[in-house]
């Protein structure tokens, strides 16, 4: 495999110059119509079309279009062999090297061509430190960074990564990363945990653990899970169909659904065009509607069930007949209701009335519209719509390999994730215009996404294995250029530096950032709990699934006897009819690990969705769910104050059983125990100088539990807080 292998828009723009750029109608042959020009002809069937009236590119497929069509394209446009390859996954390493450098290839030659010149390339032990926080959103323990820095094989990096992909560890990290983009939340219903199948489903579908009891694929690719989410019916506690909280988590909120899945997976933010013509784009408020109708329906979540029917019927008998016990009747068979009712049987209706008080002139208040797309080339419907419903059209068109959109949002959320700073930013408003910092990147990227069939821990992996993501972080703030400067194109964005001047910022190395609430909270109980990644909160409602099953199976009038004889009977009736654990903590042979309800023992993906109320999570920006991706990094006095004298004062420095304390205290120098301290809080040992003051700080306390001042300091100093 050759450089020719992977398409860059390079590439793409050096080759424009020798094929016809007139503009023609292109036609489907479904009658559907595209004005634009043929940028590439691939031997392997894909068309690279740009449209005229937005100059976007995208990617389809020639039996498409007409057989005139065809024999234009074919007949004034040789094929192209830099077809896209296939991979074998996982990459061997000469692909993944090869990707890999190619990646490295691309950033240095924008920063030659700017007179710039890479950052260094960083210590083992930063290395350490970075990989661990950005693949599995921890700091390491003790002894696995004293494994790594004594490993002294060229590949330990490499190998270092392999071992956090696949480890438990990346599972729990990036649930939190898409539970805040998915505002994933337990309580979305009436009451009780109503939302907790969508989590699972989010925790399992991305995992890559190998396969899991309840039989969900590991590390399933992009555009199936996230088709999965739009066209998932039945319901939602049924083993397995946890995707059908997607649309439950904005039930009866229909429009707002649209522009959230929008915003998240195709980067656009359409929210102003629901109500009027877009202001700063080309949407228009009927195009919103036409967009919102194929999933029109689905905000519908009460399934048709004719013996939940018979069963609220048996309830409201009850109540009439004990009125003064009309509430507590209500709270008993709440649960059982919340078992069973959630779900969604509607596909989308295909269609959807504007609203009554509709002002522009291209239709009328009221008037139906049929489903269209307003990204790329419109989508078909499936012919027997009746049966197959407009969200499973809608689900294929937009996570299909052809809506190079879709491919580029994912891209460029990734590469941020790794550098700290998007090649297009905010990734969620891109507008038609919108240029990203350095675009023979980002449709590189677009390509290797679709190449690897949306393996998105592969795509990491590679991303992971540059140098410019080994690389020293850039000394300054990253910001937009001054208007007034026409020395780089707009979209350029410059680091600032006292010491070292402004410079054109093209990814030289990752940007420095402070930790997030999550990966703040998870090193403060790593430094705690060894076992932390495989640590499960107890409370979690697992036994759901089973007792859906249960309750299903029996007669209206058979829950109605389980559950009614305990209210006359004065017994203490539970808010939830789920079976609970036989101890607070053991090992579970269902759940693999251990199960605990000590909150302060474990992982942030189980300690709540979101983390209850005032919890430190909170406290440090953690994301509430109720919007897409809302946490955030910002500096705030309680803190400095919960750092201080909060968790790391209680669980850490006064705690006997502390994994790390228990080792520095093993050590018989004082030395030695300075040096434990900075490995296992900084990954790093002291330098000479931070040993002498450290030393001869610690002799003029003269107080006997000195490792635990040691601590303190090194878990308040800035360094604990940031990653670079």
């Amino acid at each position: 495999m050759n450089k020719l292998v992977i398409i860059t828009l390079l590439s793409i723009l050096s080759s424009i110059s020798s094929f016809s750029s007139i503009n023609r109608d292109f036609y489907s042959k479904s009658k559907q119509k595209i004005n634009g020009s043929i940028v590439k002809y691939f031997d392997n069937g894909d068309v690279l079309l740009k449209r005229s009236d937005d100059m976007q590119l995208f990617r389809i497929k020639l039996d498409i279009f007409t057989e005139d069509d065809q024999a234009f394209v074919k007949n004034n446009f040789p094929p192209n062999h830099e077809s896209l390859p296939t991979f074998k996954k996982p990459l061997s390493e000469k692909d993944l090297k090869i990707n890999s450098e190619f990646i490295d290839k691309i950033i240095e030659s924008k920063l030659r061509s700017y007179g710039e010149r890479p950052n260094k390339e960083i210590s083992n032990e930063a290395f350490l430190r970075r990989a661990y926080l950005k693949i599995i959103g921890r700091i390491p323990t003790l002894k696995e960074a004293q494994d790594f820095l004594g490993n002294r094989d060229k590949k330990s990096r490499s190998q270092l990564i392999d071992n956090l992909l696949s480890s438990e560890g990346y599972n729990k990290n990036w649930y939190i990363y898409w539970a805040d983009i998915l505002r994933a939340k337990t309580r979305v219903g009436n009451q009780g945990s109503d939302g907790y199948p969508f989590i699972k489903y989010i925790k399992d579908s991305i995992s890559h653990i190998g396969p899991v009891e309840e039989s969900i694929s590991s590390n399933k690719p992009y555009d199936t899970w996230v088709k999965e989410m739009l066209s998932s019916t039945g319901p939602m506690w049924e083993m397995n169909n946890g995707a059908v909280g997607y649309f439950y988590r904005d039930q009866g909120m229909g429009l707002d659904n649209m522009s959230n899945t929008v915003r998240v997976f195709l980067g656009t933010s359409l929210e102003c065009a629901q109500c009027h013509d877009h202001p700063f784009d080309r949407w228009t408020q009927k195009q919103f509607y036409e967009m919102a109708a194929f999933t029109n329906g689905a905000e519908r979540m009460k399934r048709k069930d004719e013996e939940l029917n018979k069963l609220s019927k048996l309830i409201r008998a009850l109540q009439k007949e004990n009125p003064e016990d009309r509430n507590k009747i209500r709270r008993a068979f709440l649960p059982v209701q919340n078992l069973l009712s959630p779900g969604l049987d509607d596909l989308g209706k295909g269609s959807i009335s504007l609203p009554k008080d509709y002002q522009y002139d291209n239709a009328k208040p009221g008037q139906k519209l049929k489903a269209k797309t307003i990204f790329g080339l419109a989508v078909e419907l499936d012919e027997n719509l009746e049966q197959k419903g407009s969200r499973t059209s809608y689900a294929s068109w937009l996570a299909s390999a052809t809506n190079p959109r879709f491919s580029t949002v994912i891209a460029n959320r990734l590469w941020k994730s790794a550098f700290g700073y998007g090649l297009i930013e905010p990734v969620d408003n891109i507008y038609d215009d919108t240029l990203p910092v350095h675009p023979e990147m980002m449709l590189h990227l677009e390509k290797l996404m679709v190449a690897l069939d949306f393996d998105t821990k592969e795509f990491l992996r590679i991303i992971y294995n540059t140098k410019a993501f080994q690389r020293e972080v850039p000394i300054g703030d990253i910001i937009p250029r001054d208007s007034k400067d026409d020395s780089l194109p707009p979209e350029v964005k410059w680091v600032i530096s006292k010491t070292q001047g402004n410079k054109p910022y093209f990814y030289q190395g990752p940007v420095m950032q402070r930790m997030s609430a999550e990966q703040i909270w998870d090193s403060l109980v790593t430094l705690n709990f060894y076992d932390l990644d495989n640590r499960i909160n107890s409370r979690a409602p697992e036994e759901g699934f089973e007792e859906y099953l249960r309750y299903k199976e029996m007669t209206a009038e058979e829950i109605f006897q389980e559950i009614a004889p305990k209210l006359k009977q004065q017994e203490a009736v539970s808010m939830t009819p789920m079976k609970k654990q036989e101890s607070n903590s053991k090992t579970s042979p269902k759940r693999k690990g251990f199960l605990t309800r000590d909150i302060n023992s474990l992982r942030a993906s189980e300690v709540g969705d979101p983390a209850p109320r005032g919890h430190m999570i909170l406290q440090f920006g953690g994301s509430p769910r109720d919007q897409i991706q809302v946490s955030h990094k910002e500096a705030a006095v309680n803190q400095v104050l919960a750092l201080i004298n909060g968790y790391v004062e209680k669980n850490i420095i006064n705690n006997k059983k502390s994994a790390t304390l228990s080792e520095i205290l093993e050590a018989s120098s004082m030395e030695e125990r300075i040096n434990l301290s900075f490995l296992a809080i900084l990954q790093r040992k002291p330098n000479s100088k931070e040993l002498k003051d450290f030393k001869e700080t610690i002799k003029k306390l003269n107080t006997k539990d000195y490792h635990k001042d040691i601590v303190w300091t090194l878990i308040n100093s800035h360094e604990f807080m940031f990653v670079k």
